[in-house]
């Protein structure tokens, strides 16, 4: 359009014919639909990426889930002081749960993340900030222990 009125301006002024501009707009047209095609691609691609993100938040709390219900069997019901080498192998136990559970909170905060990427509603993962406390609570009695 701009195009074109500087085309008439040049016309009028310097009388006489003015610059040809249909390849140019040609091409225009061109890009213009290389441009919605791509972008109705991306959009796909959009949309397909967000379908999966149901999968991978199942797929997030069915672990943990069962990182749950492996640690309410598992966990130890009683930190016995008195017995020092038990009470070490106990103590590598939960620090082994302490490592596992924070893949389980890194893989639910990546997901969280890809989430608000996508504006969708941050996953609640129900219960893990309940397991988080309770072995954070061991931790800090094994830790208390160790000192």
């Amino acid at each position: 359009r701009k195009l074109e009125e500087l085309n008439k301006l040049l016309r009028t002024v310097g009388q006489r014919e003015g610059v040809s501009s249909a390849p140019l707009l040609s091409r225009w047209e061109e890009l213009e639909v290389s441009v919605d095609a791509f972008n109705d691609r991306l959009e796909d691609q959009m949309g397909h990426l967000r379908n999966s993100m149901e999968a991978r938040v199942g797929e997030v709390d069915l672990k943990v889930q069962k990182f749950a219900a492996r640690w309410t069997e598992l966990k130890p019901k009683k930190l016995d002081t008195s017995q020092p080498a038990e009470m070490a192998a106990l103590i590598d136990r939960i620090k082994e749960w302490q490592a596992e559970l924070k893949e389980v909170v890194e893989a639910s905060d990546d997901l969280a993340r890809d989430c608000s990427h996508f504006d969708l509603p941050p996953p609640n993962f129900a219960g893990l900030a309940d397991i988080k406390a309770d072995i954070e609570s061991y931790v800090a009695s094994c830790d208390f222990f160790e000192s």
